[in-house]
């Protein structure tokens, strides 16, 4: 699942467009969309509305290992960099003075400009524009605040220039095409990482699966074909989202089986207890 926060719909109408995300009426106090493989949440402008609305959004949902976090939004800057998707790279909160990093040594980025970002109180004029920073009022207390939930690696704070200071350039807070088509290839290329990367996990939990099963086949002299049965209960098992390892264990442990050899018949028996708990849900 890849997660996405704008501070107002503006910011979010094209990928809500794009990705066909519908209101979610689940969340009542949150203004969520949700689609295939994206959850997006509109948080309100500020500090305070994006931190309480995140974690108040956070605190009903189960964040996996593979999920990204994505701060979408526009930023002062330099007007040069108006059509560029940039990513932040470094956060400081300009009231704190504290500075928080992201780690972005996945190849994909590189296709993309970064840049040093500091979180203000309030709009910035333009005579304080540096060459390389940029400037927004909620990238650092959001990172506080998803930091409980994803680890930096997993946290993307992507912006782009909508005007040069208070009393610069006319502000556009619409994200230009070509800053939408760099966002869509960001989408596009953490997607298929996230899918390969839960493919690779389901991959190991099926081989750990397996190797538990031949173990216990093994401790309980079991035939062939009931080998190939027990095989196919720890993968079954293992598809509910259950340890295959602890459900080893349990068996071993209360049988005594490690220090007791078993019978085959006596072997068939523990196996149709076997298939019963898991088919139960693995209630032992």
């Amino acid at each position: 699942m890849i997660y996405i926060s704008c501070s107002a719909y503006i910011e979010a109408k094209k990928i809500i467009k794009e990705y066909n995300l519908m209101r979610d009426k689940r969340f009542s106090s949150e203004n969520v969309y949700t689609g295939e493989g994206i959850m997006l949440i509109i948080t309100g402008m500020g500090q305070v509305n994006s931190v309480i609305s995140l974690t108040r959004f956070f605190e009903k949902n189960d964040v996996g290992r593979a999920d990204y976090f994505i701060n979408f939004g526009c930023v002062a800057g330099e007007p040069e960099s108006a059509d560029k998707l940039l990513l932040a790279v470094e956060l400081t909160d300009e009231y704190t003075g504290r500075t928080f990093y992201v780690d972005m040594t996945d190849d994909y980025y590189e296709a993309f400009l970064r840049v040093s970002l500091v979180t203000v109180g309030r709009p910035v004029k333009s005579e304080r524009i540096k060459k390389g920073v940029v400037y927004d009022m909620e990238a650092a207390g959001i990172y506080q605040a998803v930091i409980h939930y994803f680890s930096p690696d997993r946290m993307i704070f992507a912006k782009y220039v909508s005007d040069s200071g208070v009393d610069g350039t006319q502000a556009c807070f619409e994200p230009l095409e070509n800053v939408f088509a760099g966002l869509k290839e960001l989408l596009g290329a953490i997607s298929e990482s996230t899918h390969l990367t839960e493919v690779n996990n389901m991959q190991k939990k099926a081989n750990r699966a397996i190797e538990c099963a031949e173990k216990l086949a093994g401790l309980l002299d079991a035939s062939t074909t009931t080998a190939a049965m027990i095989k196919n209960l720890f993968l079954f098992n293992c598809s509910l989202g259950y340890d295959s390892d602890e459900l080893y264990e349990r068996f071993v442990s209360k049988y005594n089986l490690l220090d007791k050899p078993v019978t085959r018949k006596a072997g068939k028996a523990i196996y149709l207890e076997l298939e019963k708990s898991v088919k139960a849900g693995f209630k032992l």
